[in-house]
């Protein structure tokens, strides 16, 4: 395969800072997912609703989202969200404290998604990676993070050139 087609963080094209970039933004829809079904989860102790609202509605959000930051960039907005309330160790804390508030009401198998959400975040339900490869393969036939760099950058990769 080409190197269009495989992004690696080792990658010789982009800078470090280039890379946290190409990242947050990246992230981004998934951290908001993941938000978004702790807010409902939490709605849910006083409000009850099923499984799939619960989980769908995060995701259809995280979709709309893709599509909305493939079009709206903000380099300073996205890396101030990732180094602050979507990064790691924030969200891993989040996930915990609201297992321990979902145990507390009864709700164990909350609780316990709630933790692995918090740590791994969702990935089988991270399905705005779909909208921003579509976007990328239909526009820039590349990678979704090289064609995000590409675009809002204006970057010519040595790949392009040499056809690879």
């Amino acid at each position: 395969m080409s190197d269009r087609n495989i992004y690696r963080l080792n990658n010789e094209y982009l800078n470090m800072d280039d890379k946290i970039a190409v990242e947050a933004w990246y992230q981004a829809p998934g951290d908001f997912m993941v938000y978004a079904f702790w807010v409902l989860l939490i709605y849910s102790l006083y409000n009850p609703m099923p499984w799939y609202w619960i989980l769908g509605i995060p995701t259809i959000f995280s979709m709309v989202l893709a599509l909305i930051f493939w079009n709206f960039y903000n380099r300073s907005f996205f890396n101030a969200l990732k180094l602050t309330i979507f990064h790691n160790w924030t969200t891993g804390v989040l996930g915990v404290l609201i297992g321990v508030l979902m145990v507390y009401h009864g709700y164990w198998v909350w609780a316990i998604v709630s933790v692995i959400v918090g740590i791994f975040g969702f990935t089988i339900l991270d399905w705005w990676i779909m909208v921003y490869t579509i976007m990328a393969k239909s526009q820039y036939n590349m990678h979704t993070k090289y064609a995000f760099f590409k675009k809002w950058y204006g970057c010519t990769f040595p790949f392009e050139e040499d056809g690879k």
